[in-house]
């Protein structure tokens, strides 16, 4: 059974993390919340249950079934882009689908009679975390994030677009995947999230200048194809807000 899968992670968090610890955590911990509050609140219950994973500086989100329209997954993510941006980051998603389940059966026998039931083995003094769920959903959702450099939405083309509201706008199509602007857009999905978590709509205006005011604020830092995606595949041009 393939299950959507959406991996998120924060962009430049390794280069800002050894400089500006409190600038680094800001935006993980608006993005961790985030989760929470779209498992908690939005979708609590079988079966449209999520099941979330930090990798890092990122989460890996899996739907509990198969899900042929990406118009909930999507509206995940945008939701998620726009709070990691309100915390003063900058994030990028990907969503593509696969199989994903627990492996922890094929774990060696002392690793599977010495975990407790936080997941923890002891080793002596020290403790063993690990990580007993893969699939290719996993797998599919990471690689698609290496197709484009940017701060984008990239989701796999096997998630039908014909599906997708009319207020997701795609902006750039292949075979493979598809990127949608997630700086602009709007879902009766994205409205419920909203309205179920309690957190009030972003106003498009401000999103736009605070990712004009990321990139400029970073200008030496970033990579040509990395500003020129953002903008573009995002609909919005950083120069416009000289002094935001």
């Amino acid at each position: 059974m393939d299950r959507w899968a959406l991996f998120i992670d924060i962009e430049g968090f390794a280069k800002i993390y050894p400089a500006d610890f409190i600038r680094a955590m800001v935006p993980l911990r608006a993005l961790m919340e985030s989760i929470y509050y779209v498992g908690g609140r939005v979708c609590p219950e079988t079966p449209e249950r999520l099941f979330a994973h930090q990798i890092g500086d990122g989460f890996m989100i899996v739907s509990e079934f198969a899900q042929r329209s990406p118009r909930l997954p999507v509206a995940i993510g945008v939701f998620l882009l726009q709070r990691v941006l309100l915390a003063g980051g900058i994030a990028k998603c990907s969503i593509s689908q696969g199989s994903f389940g627990s492996v922890s059966g094929c774990y060696p026998d002392v690793i599977r009679e010495s975990e407790d039931e936080c997941g923890c083995i002891r080793l002596g003094g020290g403790l063993m975390t690990i990580f007993p769920v893969m699939g290719t959903a996993l797998i599919n959702a990471y690689r698609l994030a290496g197709r484009e450099h940017g701060s984008l939405l990239i989701v796999d083309s096997a998630l039908d677009t014909s599906l997708l509201p009319a207020g997701i706008s795609v902006t750039k199509q292949s075979d493979e995947y598809y990127i949608v602007d997630w700086l602009h857009a709007a879902s009766p999905e994205l409205d419920e999230i909203h309205t179920r978590t309690g957190i009030p709509n972003s106003c498009m205006a401000e999103l736009e200048v605070r990712a004009a005011g990321y990139i400029l604020a970073n200008q030496e830092d970033l990579p040509r194809e990395w500003k020129e995606n953002t903008q573009s595949y995002n609909r919005f041009q950083a120069d416009g807000y000289e002094g935001c």
